[in-house]
């Protein structure tokens, strides 16, 4: 919801309110561990399947694996920077957040 419509409708005493909210919010996501398991045993089998498929050329092999290898590696930190922005294992500064602000 668009913070000018939320401060419209509410009025203005709880305009300030509303920013605070989202970053509630926002912080207290985060992805659970169930998740992380099945998506490092989804590329592990995408990995092993790769390997018997280029079982007889080498070099297709290795090509492959690491183009795979590289693209969960991006997903992984994809996920660590949006797992808990605030505090994970990438994590934004309040600095930045003051930056974007409607003053």
């Amino acid at each position: 919801m668009p913070y000018g419509l939320v401060a419209r409708v509410a009025g203005p005493s709880s305009e300030a309110t509303v920013p605070h909210r989202f970053v509630n919010i926002i912080s207290q996501t985060s992805v659970s561990g169930i998740k992380w398991f099945v998506f490092m045993v989804l590329a592990g089998l995408i990995e092993l399947t790769i390997a018997m498929i280029h079982v007889e050329n080498r070099g297709t092999k290795v090509i492959t694996m690491l183009i795979f290898a590289t693209a969960v590696a991006v997903s992984t930190l994809l996920i660590m920077a949006y797992d808990r922005p605030f505090g994970g294992g990438v994590f934004v500064t309040p600095a930045a957040l003051k930056d974007v602000l409607p003053r």
